[in-house]
């Protein structure tokens, strides 16, 4: 684990990051590594996280909890219900970002065509080449150039 700059908030708060994906177990860990038991427990499988609970009293205590927990039909809708939640707000952004993303593209490609109608129109072309270079109608060719004028 790395140590950074240390900023103090108040006298009353410290905030640690921890990133769990991070942290790595070792062989033998030794009481002076208990942030990083609660950190393997946190991230760990049940395996993981039943031999961690026989190294700490505080550590086999949240275990028990979470064993208890699990074993309770109430709590244990709740959590799938939330996992359940959060998955389908998670979806629902991902859906949002997608459908935005596209109404862009959309939105780009009009532009891109407008231009060039201006552009052509420019150079003198007629609308009838612009209708049969763009497959556009003559009535969407005029309108574009009747908005510059």
């Amino acid at each position: 684990m790395e140590k950074e700059k240390l900023i103090k908030f108040t006298d009353h708060l410290e905030i640690h990051v921890l990133e769990l994906p991070k942290v790595q177990p070792t062989e033998e860990l030794t009481d002076e590594d208990l942030l990083t038991k609660w950190m393997l427990f946190l991230s760990g499988d049940d395996k993981t996280k039943e031999e961690l609970a026989m190294t700490d009293m505080g550590i086999e205590k949240a275990y028990d909890e979470l064993h208890r927990i699990s074993q309770d039909e109430v709590m244990r809708e709740r959590a799938i219900a939330r996992d359940k939640w959060l998955s389908d707000q998670a979806t629902r952004r991902e859906q949002a970002r997608k459908e935005g993303k596209e109404e862009g593209k959309e939105e780009g490609k009009a532009e891109g065509k407008e231009e060039t109608v201006l552009s052509m129109h420019t150079e003198g072309l007629s609308v009838e080449i612009i209708t049969r270079v763009m497959k556009m109608s003559e009535e969407k060719v005029l309108s574009i150039i009747n908005q510059i004028q």
